[in-house]
């Protein structure tokens, strides 16, 4: 099987692209950093190109037929690579013509049945924006002036948050000042009106990591305009820096925007010098940048101050706690739901163990992909054949095991759809046991997830 699949790959590797451009322009790079950073890109790079399907394009999986939005996504990575890693031009020629072959005759994309068709809910604009954009921003121009020009109008037309700050950046990157003026002013007064409201994202994201990418994209085109007051700039980082859970800012989407964002800002605030200082004490407890203790917190409510030298109240900050616990806490608007159980909690070294798991569509609509990630003790072992017959027969679309979890993934859910899967896990090591806490979520909103406490055995040798 594949080496991982390609949100995984790219949520490490374009990552990377960003920090290393940060380093070098801030003449930070050193020789060890450069060649650790490069190391993980050539090898993301490698990775990413098993996923070129046989039909042309790239797929979550590597299987045709490819999907046109992940595709638009590899044309982003593909060209901000070639500043650091060679990239093969075939290769990035043959993507931008799969993409060009699917334009139609109306000033849209032709999104291939069975993989993005297949989710009716998803709205075709998104999707069809976001190409431009990626397209626009790989400087492609004249081969997709009316998708361009039909992208634009919708998004001022729909007046989606998405919608808008895609093509205000779309707008830039092709020169054209007179529509980027429209866009960001729309931007500007939906943002004060609705927070820049959107029904969903080019793969179908929602809620927090949708609201994340939105600013992004929206801070990424404020600052092509000269007048932008920073006041206002530092609100959108602010909203966009809260929304990060368990190090991540959701979706793949929503952590590389973001970490587009922040390399733009610190060239847009070039002026500050870096000894902007920036005092925090919690709790009244004054607590330096990078370090806090434990001491300072409290049962209840706690107050965290900050406090800027040189009237500097622009400065982006982010204050992260973090704790352990043997089962997260589950969000409210989870809309898939996971049971795990084992048919034994006693056995014997060599003896194999049922495990059911179940995966619901909590909803009466049909929902794009759903992760599910399987803990499984550590005495016990997944048996490889019967997970490449689970592929086989397509009781699952896809598995991987990493972190010791036992992935799962479906493309897509029926409304109210359960699938249900057996496993036989054998009993490797004698002692007593306990699993990671299980979890599902959608692929593009793993904020949204529904957490199991992890299942326990004990195996007598």
């Amino acid at each position: 099987m594949c080496n991982g699949v390609i949100r995984r790959i790219s949520s490490t590797l374009y990552p990377n692209i960003f920090i290393l451009k940060y380093l070098k322009s801030r003449g930070r790079a050193t020789a060890a950093i450069e060649q650790r950073a490069l190391k993980y890109i050539r090898s993301g790079y490698r990775k990413l190109l098993s996923f070129e399907t046989s039909s042309g394009g790239f797929e979550w999986f590597g299987r045709a037929p490819g999907h046109l939005g992940l595709t638009a996504y590899g044309v982003l990575q593909f060209t901000d690579m070639k500043a650091f890693t060679e990239v093969d031009d075939k290769m990035l020629r043959r993507t931008r013509e799969f993409l060009f072959r699917h334009r139609d005759s109306i000033g849209g994309f032709q999104h291939v049945k069975g993989a993005y068709g297949r989710f009716a809910h998803m709205q075709s604009a998104a999707a069809d924006a976001y190409i431009v954009y990626a397209l626009s921003n790989a400087g492609m121009g004249a081969e997709i002036t009316q998708q361009y020009d039909t992208a634009v109008q919708k998004a001022l037309r729909l007046k989606d948050g998405y919608l808008v700050t895609l093509m205000a950046n779309a707008a830039v990157y092709q020169k054209k000042e007179s529509d980027y003026q429209r866009l960001i002013k729309l931007a500007n007064r939906l943002y004060r009106d609705s927070g820049l409201k959107a029904s969903t994202g080019m793969v179908g994201s929602y809620g927090e990591s949708l609201r994340t990418e939105v600013l992004a994209l929206y801070a990424m085109a404020l600052m092509h305009d000269k007048l932008t007051d920073k006041e206002v700039l530092y609100k959108v980082f602010g909203g966009m820096l809260e929304k990060r859970v368990t190090g991540f800012y959701g979706s793949t989407q929503s952590i590389v925007l973001t970490l587009e964002a922040v390399t733009q800002y610190r060239d847009f605030i070039r002026d500050l010098t870096d000894d902007v200082v920036i005092d925090f004490s919690v709790n009244e407890n004054y607590t330096s940048v990078g370090s806090f203790s434990n001491f300072m917190l409290r049962t209840g409510d706690n107050v965290l101050t900050v406090r800027y030298d040189k009237g500097s109240s622009f400065v982006p900050y982010e204050f992260e706690a973090q704790y352990h616990t043997y089962r997260p806490p589950s969000r409210d608007r989870t809309v898939v739901a996971l049971t795990t159980q084992l048919g034994d909690t006693v056995a014997r070294v060599g003896s194999t163990v049922r495990m059911e798991v179940a995966v619901t569509n909590l909803e009466q609509n049909a929902q794009p992909m759903v992760v599910a990630r399987i803990g499984i003790p550590a005495g016990l072992t997944a048996q490889t054949w019967q997970l490449k017959e689970m592929t086989e027969k397509q009781q699952v679309s896809y598995y991987e095991i990493f972190d010791n979890w036992l992935v799962f993934y479906w493309t897509d859910f029926k409304p109210a759809e359960v699938k249900k899967i057996s496993l036989d896990l054998k009993a490797e090591i004698g002692g007593t046991f306990k699993g990671k806490a299980s979890n599902v979520y959608l692929y593009y909103t793993p904020e949204e997830k529904q957490w199991n406490e992890g299942v326990g055995i004990r195996i007598d040798p």
